[in-house]
């Protein structure tokens, strides 16, 4: 999606979400632990032929479609590096960014043993300022048990605007995130290739 012509009208912010922020780290994980083996001395004494497709990753001009080596080109800062370099960059921008948590009770879950969701990790220091927001979120609840939250219009007005920060820093990340993703999609497109003829041979 992030190599495609969207519909007008059509954002791809909205259409990539955090799963596939996840699938993304995992996918070019593989892509740089195969370059790993790849460059292993015995792995390249006994499979020439199979090293040659992994290090083309290596190379700076990279192969491709047209629309692949346009928007390549299209990308003054990145286009000449290698798609390796540019790999790491991008696995080190994603990593660890999401992480999977239960979604909490539900009428289809009422015990909650099914249910989860993908959102941007928390404890971790890895969004220090998102950090501190969730933990304030966190004790204004703690603070409402043994109230009436309900009628309680100071703590749900503090509630509500914690949220809303919250809700605008995520949004903020997550865009970063997806640029790095569409800026470095080539590269990892290439690689991509790369594995597939590796089934072939």
């Amino acid at each position: 999606i992030c190599l495609n012509r969207l519909p007008p009208g059509v954002d791809i912010f909205e259409e990539i979400d955090l799963e596939s922020v996840l699938q993304t780290e995992q996918v070019v994980k593989l892509l740089l632990d195969t370059y790993q083996w790849a460059i292993d001395p015995t792995i390249q004494d006994n499979f020439p032929g199979l090293v040659d497709i992994i290090l083309e990753m290596d190379s700076i001009e990279g192969g491709g479609d047209k629309a692949i080596t346009e928007s390549r080109h299209a990308l003054e800062d990145i286009e000449k590096r290698s798609d390796v370099s540019i790999l790491i960059d991008l696995y080190n921008t994603l990593k660890g960014t999401v992480e999977i948590v239960r979604a909490g009770p539900n009428l289809s879950d009422p015990y909650n043993r099914f249910s989860y969701q993908f959102r941007l990790v928390s404890g971790n220091d890895r969004f220090e300022d998102l950090d501190t927001l969730r933990r304030k979120e966190q004790q204004i609840l703690e603070r409402s048990r043994g109230n009436d939250f309900e009628t309680n219009g100071k703590l749900q007005q503090q509630l509500a605007m914690v949220r809303a920060e919250i809700s605008t820093l995520e949004h903020h990340i997550i865009r970063k995130l997806i640029t790095a993703m569409i800026r470095t999609a080539p590269a990892a497109q290439r690689g991509m290739n790369a594995l597939a003829r590796l089934d072939v041979v």
